[in-house]
């Protein structure tokens, strides 16, 4: 990675954003949160993946390559990092490659370290103690979702409930909560959420933040984002539910 692949993905991804933001307010929110979430997934992937679009026009907006000039009588020219001159004497124009390697691995160190984090507090405020009836109708549930992987159920003594996971979902519930339609609320959310795997692009939005960390605006990207995917995922399940069951929802 360089300093011109950096620069794509970060405008890139800011480019996108702000189209998407502009189209937002046009349309005086008449797009709905789902399409929103698309248009969102999309701008994440602009900041992850470096387009050979994007570069284009980076390119130019940045000065072009030199080609070999007279200077001086000495004719110089660029080769990788360095500009070579016929009398022999070679000047370094860049970043080594090895200060971005060394970049790039304290990103991925931070990005590891923050999802460890991630784990260990959401391990720390749950513990497994599911009632029979509670297991019973998240396994009715479950099925049908159409949702395969093995989910594993937890209580929680904070006022939130949640999901973290990919490959081996955990539900973590509140421990006060006992009516039988607010559990079934919950599950059908946190069920959504396993389902279209939101886990997943949490932790690459986060990434995100590492990566682009010196552009303020992937900061409102990253709230937006996690607005966004909650707004989708009630908006899903508001299409399925009754009245009294959309107000449940509302209520939790």
């Amino acid at each position: 990675m360089d300093v011109i692949m950096l620069l794509t993905m970060s405008l890139s991804g800011t480019a996108a954003f702000a189209v998407y933001s502009v189209l937002i307010r046009l349309l005086n929110e008449r797009i709905s949160a789902t399409s929103q979430y698309i248009c969102m997934k999309f701008c994440l992937l602009f900041y992850l993946v470096p387009f050979p679009l994007g570069k284009y026009l980076l390119s130019r907006c940045l000065p072009r390559k030199l080609e070999p000039l007279l200077l001086d009588g000495t004719i110089i020219k660029l080769q990788g990092n360095y500009v070579q001159a016929t009398d022999g004497i070679h000047f370094h124009s860049g970043v080594p490659e090895i200060l971005w390697a060394f970049w790039l691995a304290v990103i991925l160190l931070l990005l590891i370290m923050q999802i460890l984090r991630i784990y260990q507090y959401m391990k720390k405020f749950s513990f497994p103690a599911p009632t029979e009836e509670q297991t019973a109708l998240l396994s009715t549930l479950q099925k049908g979702e159409g949702i395969r992987r093995k989910i594993r159920l937890y209580h929680t003594s904070q006022n939130s409930s949640f999901t973290y996971g990919c490959l081996r979902p955990a539900i973590v519930i509140n421990e006060n909560i006992k009516e039988s339609q607010a559990v079934k609320m919950i599950f059908l959310h946190e069920l959504q959420h396993i389902k279209t795997f939101d886990f997943a692009f949490r932790l690459a939005v986060g990434a995100v933040l590492f990566i682009h960390c010196l552009n303020p605006v992937v900061y409102g990207f990253f709230r937006k984002f996690i607005e966004i995917q909650e707004l989708a995922c009630d908006e899903k399940l508001c299409h399925r539910f009754s009245a009294v069951e959309k107000n449940a929802m509302a209520f939790f």
